[in-house]
């Protein structure tokens, strides 16, 4: 059940009413919820009427167009990731080869995941849903968000690697 997960996790293709049941049920029950964004038409929904995920995950280009003025430097960016979240909530915005960022706006921790020096694939599809998956599995696990992120770094670089054969079976990571 809602009440006995350690959080709920959702994307933002499905309709604005199954986020707005799924805010409501999981802040009744204490819940945090997770929002991964799904496609750059659809990262608006990453506010469920104002009010965004307790996690919140996408990548530059949406958080460029959330912000209305695409970030260029670091600073930039961590200071627009920073807007995008609520007093207590997170949010990650994954860079490419820039890496990604990470706000903790509760525990005030900002933190910069540079990418590994890797060899990337001729396509990145389902990195960003690895990369949620394997920190959602270091969370519950009991890591610590700055350890989730690295680990979880690493382990996306094996997918986008080819290592192990996570090229064919990207979810054999989690």
């Amino acid at each position: 059940t809602i009440a006995n997960s350690g959080a709920v996790v959702t994307c933002t293709d499905v309709g604005i009413g199954t986020l707005r049941w799924l805010r409501e049920v999981t802040r009744a029950k204490g819940t945090p919820l997770w929002l991964l964004s799904s496609a750059l038409t659809e990262a608006y929904k990453l506010d469920i009427d104002g009010d965004p995920g307790d996690f919140t995950i996408m990548n530059y280009d949406e958080l460029a167009r959330r912000n209305g003025v695409p970030p260029r430097s670091l600073a930039e960016m961590l200071k627009a990731t920073a807007e995008t979240t609520t007093k207590d909530g997170c949010c990650l915005v994954t860079l490419g080869k820039l890496g990604a960022l990470f706000i903790n706006a509760g525990e005030r921790l900002a933190y910069h995941q540079p990418a590994p020096d890797i060899a990337l694939r001729a396509t990145t599809v389902g990195a960003g849903d690895v990369l949620a998956g394997c920190i959602l599995a270091a969370r519950l696990g009991g890591a610590k968000w700055e350890v989730a992120l690295h680990d979880s770094t690493a382990r996306t670089a094996g997918y986008l690697s080819g290592q192990d054969g996570y090229t064919t079976r990207p979810y054999q990571l989690l």
